[in-house]
């Protein structure tokens, strides 16, 4: 892709605060789940609705060797 890339903007919605990792992560999970939050709430572009989709990338993570 060529040119300029568009900013990230904040959206409506946008989760100021990390919510706790659920209970039933594992321990890698968990860890990955504390690292990526700080980049993702300065983006402010996660919803409550994308929550489902960050469990899964944690457990992905957690679940390779």
């Amino acid at each position: 892709m060529r040119g300029r890339k568009p900013e990230l903007k904040a959206i409506e919605g946008g989760l100021s605060k990390a919510p706790l990792a659920p209970a039933w992560l594992p321990t890698e999970a968990k860890t990955e789940w504390r690292r990526i939050w700080p980049g993702l709430l300065a983006r402010r572009t996660v919803t409550r609705v994308d929550l489902p989709m960050v469990e899964s990338y944690v457990l992905a993570l957690g679940l390779v060797p």
